[in-house]
């Protein structure tokens, strides 16, 4: 096995002139870490340099390469192509993810546009396009230095025809919810999920009938469209109207216990979930007033927004292009 090969000659893998490859740990570490970035990138020859063995990753063959040619780094640029469009230059390890770049984009925007965004993916558009996973590293997908992404952004969303229950029906855009039979709780799920980043949308109480009519929040795509997200589901969320909070716990209960205020027809609820360190965090609003963090504990994961409803005539319609207010 290659790769187990690799790990008991412990190299380290490398950027150099000729793509990726591996170096043993002892050179790198006594010769290649010492070297700056900026060493790395000079054009200049340095006459003391060492020669270096580099297995490369292309062909399999050995190169020996200076040492303050040899790096970990890469300069990525990336274009975007929404609002005022711009251009970033970010040093990235190439052991660093996908997911660690979009984060890092996110930090030099200082239009402040890509927080908005509920979904960004980036493409790498060298042959043909090619959307890039946010768990693949920079050295699995082999990015050349320089290289050029393009970001695309997604600010909207509705609710997923395909994911809900056979008596709610949507309308106005998929983005009103309506229950039309007295059935038992049916779900509704938005049409993307969320695992890093920052997310606010609103959900505006039309019409409700009990207190324990509407409940709000997030759950995984795979849930249970016709169970009462009470009843054991991996769900968390507010019961808007009747100022309860609800999360999931081991064997088939839930814990419900007091949250918020009581909501009301024509009330607006708005949900943020964001992440950090891979957890997640989750906080409701009532007309733009924050109720403070309801849950801040959510396990890595990719979350769904969700809207369950009861009784027959209970509505809700979603709104996604909205800022989060700024007392969040």
């Amino acid at each position: 096995n290659k790769e187990q090969d690799k790990k008991e000659e412990k190299y380290v893998a490398v950027f150099t002139q000729f793509g990726y490859g591996f170096v043993s740990e002892e050179d790198f570490n006594s010769k290649v870490s010492k070297k700056s970035s900026e060493e790395a990138s000079t054009e200049k020859a340095n006459s003391n340099d060492e020669i270096i063995p580099v297995k490369l990753k292309c062909g399999n063959a050995y190169a020996h390469i200076q040492a303050s040619k040899i790096r970990q780094k890469i300069n990525i640029q990336v274009k975007t192509f929404f609002g005022k469009r711009q251009n970033f230059k970010v040093e990235m390890n190439i052991r660093d993810t996908i997911e660690n770049l979009k984060n890092e984009l996110i930090k030099l925007d200082e239009e402040k546009e890509l927080i908005n965004y509920h979904q960004i993916r980036l493409i790498h558009p060298m042959g043909k396009l090619k959307e890039l996973s946010n768990s693949q590293t920079i050295e699995e997908l082999q990015l050349s230095d320089n290289c050029q992404l393009v970001l695309v952004g997604q600010k909207s969303f509705y609710w997923d025809g395909n994911l809900k229950g056979s008596d709610i029906v949507l309308s106005n855009n998929f983005l009103t919810a309506n229950k039309k039979q007295v059935a038992d709780y049916e779900t509704v799920l938005g049409t993307i999920g969320f695992s890093s980043g920052r997310h606010y949308w609103e959900i505006q109480i039309d019409t409700f009938v009990d207190l324990e009519d509407i409940f709000i929040g997030v759950t995984f795509k795979d849930t249970n469209l016709y169970l009462k997200p009470t009843d054991g589901l991996a769900y968390w969320g507010y019961i808007a109207a009747a100022a309860k909070k609800f999360s999931p716990l081991s064997g088939q209960n839930s814990t419900v216990s007091e949250y918020g205020e009581m909501s009301k027809t024509g009330d607006t609820i708005g949900v943020l979930l964001e992440f950090e360190h891979g957890e997640g965090s989750l906080t409701f609003f009532r007309n733009k007033k924050n109720l403070g963090i309801c849950f801040n504990n959510l396990m890595a994961g990719t979350y769904y927004p969700a809207v369950t409803l009861y009784y027959s005539g209970v509505q809700v319609s979603l709104n996604t292009n909205v800022t989060v207010p700024v007392n969040a």
